[in-house]
């Protein structure tokens, strides 16, 4: 028809209506719906007065919707697998670190080579601490005194030492020895010297308290002024009488 004589891109406007208004867009994109430039000039020259132009536009927007969705929906559904893509790989990371926590506190098994590892029962990991602790102390002790026999210098100065505090003992035990009484050794001379220290007390109190009447006896009575007062009497008397005789007959 005259449409397409008149169209500059050299399309078919009257097969590009008939798909366009079938929304068989397919087909329009066929008979390269995208060509056209939306000039109008096969809309003037129509004899049936059909807009084309607005026919074409709503094919072109109908496509372009549907591939904007499309993108849309492919864009959704690799966000979707790429979730759950992550959503496994950490699941997956936490099993492994929880068989790894478990790994370590299960306790390892004991090696039949070492004895203490043997005697130790594996269940106990306090045990099986102190166990080790044990042989690397027994470890250390063992290297110094290899490392002392090895180093004549070394033994000889450990010999001096052990010399030294052999003497330091001796004498401290020969001080303690002066210094504790032979009684103390012996629990029956102990108590033989306790009741003859006694003894010895009790006749020095028994001695002093003799001692003390014959000179209460002769003490003069000049802290008693009554007591003085008569034996200065008496003694006066005793003087007169013995200055006249013949009144004391």
């Amino acid at each position: 028809g005259e449409c397409a004589e008149v169209c500059p891109a050299n399309l078919l406007p009257q097969q590009l209506y008939w798909h366009s208004r079938a929304k068989d867009f397919d087909k329009a994109q066929d008979y390269r719906l995208f060509d056209c430039i939306e000039c109008g000039c096969c809309a003037q020259v129509c004899p049936s007065h059909i807009p084309l132009v607005q026919y074409y536009r709503f094919a072109k927007t109908e496509i372009w919707s549907a591939e904007k969705e499309k993108r849309k929906s492919n864009q959704a559904r690799e966000r979707h697998e790429f979730r759950l893509s992550r959503i496994e790989r950490e699941e997956a990371d936490k099993q492994a670190r929880l068989a790894a926590r478990k790994a370590a506190i299960q306790p390892k098994p004991a090696a039949t080579d070492s004895p203490t590892d043997s005697a130790t029962p594996t269940d106990d990991p306090v045990a099986a601490a102190i166990a080790k602790a044990k042989a690397k102390k027994a470890a250390q002790a063992s290297v110094a005194e290899t490392q002392a026999t090895d180093d004549p210098v070394a033994a000889a100065i450990a010999r001096a030492k052990a010399k030294s505090e052999a003497k330091t003992a001796t004498e401290a035990e020969t001080t303690n020895a002066a210094a504790d009484t032979p009684a103390t050794d012996d629990p029956v001379a102990a108590a033989i010297a306790r009741a003859k220290e006694k003894a010895k007390a009790k006749a020095a109190a028994q001695g002093q308290a003799v001692d003390a009447r014959p000179a209460a006896a002769n003490r003069p009575t000049s802290d008693d002024p009554v007591a003085a007062a008569i034996a200065r009497a008496k003694a006066k008397a005793a003087a007169k009488k013995t200055d006249n005789p013949d009144d004391a007959a």
